[in-house]
């Protein structure tokens, strides 16, 4: 907030109140990686970064190895194909479904917080510019397999710098266009691969024991 003080004619003094709302900033957020691999052409773009991608990269390996390595991954993975099944052997579908949907929120919500702390390094209303449509797109071209996911989000945030790419490169580019390529590349990809989408029997349907 400024005060400034304005003199007009005929000797009136007006107190003049200038009010100035700014979105508060982001402490920067550290950086692994140093000097050496920020010099790396390739290896920069994927090490050279906020501690937030690496607990991606994290995050990617330890859902890989629950789903596939443990027996509660595997259990889940049937809950997903055939929840009745699963309760028959014993497995509390109600209590898991509901402790898989509380950690992917908490998933999702890191991946807000990286738009807002990290990129825009501010808040702003409609920041994610739909990049949850992107989300969903991602989910369905990886089957639902976190090691297609790592590939679909770097596919689709290929094509997203690509737009901006665009953008500046070519000036008489339409924008619109521009910023409608990722979304484009959704809905094309899922098209080409829609054949090999692998979907759980049972995702988005409720269950009840009888």
């Amino acid at each position: 907030m400024s005060v400034e003080l304005v003199f007009l004619p005929q000797a009136v003094t007006v107190l003049l109140i200038v009010i100035t709302l700014t979105p508060p900033l982001a402490p920067p957020t550290p950086v692994v990686g140093g000097k050496i691999l920020s010099e790396i052409p390739i290896l920069s773009g994927f090490l050279n970064q906020s501690v937030v991608v690496y607990f991606m990269y994290a995050a990617i390996l330890i859902a890989w190895w629950f789903y596939y390595g443990t027996k509660v991954g595997l259990e889940t993975r049937a809950i997903g194909e055939n929840p009745k099944v699963a309760d028959v052997v014993g497995v509390n579908v109600t209590l898991r479904r509901y402790l898989v949907t509380i950690i992917g929120s908490i998933l999702i919500g890191i991946a807000g917080s990286y738009l807002a702390i990290v990129v825009i390094k501010t808040y702003s209303s409609g920041m994610a510019g739909g990049r949850g449509f992107m989300a969903i797109g991602i989910t369905i071209f990886a089957s639902w397999k976190p090691q297609r996911a790592l590939l679909g989000g770097l596919l689709f945030a290929a094509v997203e710098v690509l737009s901006f790419t665009l953008q500046i490169a070519a000036k008489n580019f339409p924008y619109q266009l521009a910023l409608m390529l990722p979304f484009l590349a959704v809905l094309i990809i899922m098209m080409i691969f829609k054949k090999r989408i692998e979907f759980p029997a049972s995702v988005g349907d409720p269950y009840s024991r009888e």
